[in-house]
């Protein structure tokens, strides 16, 4: 039979993983369309095909906000300490691993 907690962890998990993808799609998105050599507005005539022109010219707002920088390279001072001992990790281990063979 179908536990009740189940069901709620399965859509606690679900939820964070669409949200994770659709960060990433973004993300994307803005990368591969917005160029930082041209102005805004150049930028929002040239949306995704499937993105309409004022829904673009939203999301380029939104990304340009000064809080919006501020937050993401707020996310990336936090992250980079731990990716940085991650690595460090990595290379320790297989230096390890190489001695051993």
């Amino acid at each position: 039979m179908w536990d009740p907690i189940y069901e709620t962890a399965a859509k606690v998990y679900m939820m964070k993983d669409i949200g994770k993808k659709w960060k990433e799609n973004m993300l994307k998105l803005f990368c591969t369309y917005y160029d930082d050599k041209k102005s805004r507005d150049e930028n929002v005539k040239n949306p995704p095909l499937s993105i309409p022109e004022t829904e673009w010219a939203t999301f380029i707002d939104y990304r340009l906000k000064e809080n919006t920088k501020v937050f993401s390279y707020s996310i990336f001072i936090i992250w980079l300490p731990m990716i940085i001992e991650f690595i460090l990790c990595v290379c320790v281990f297989v230096e390890y691993v190489q001695k051993e063979c």
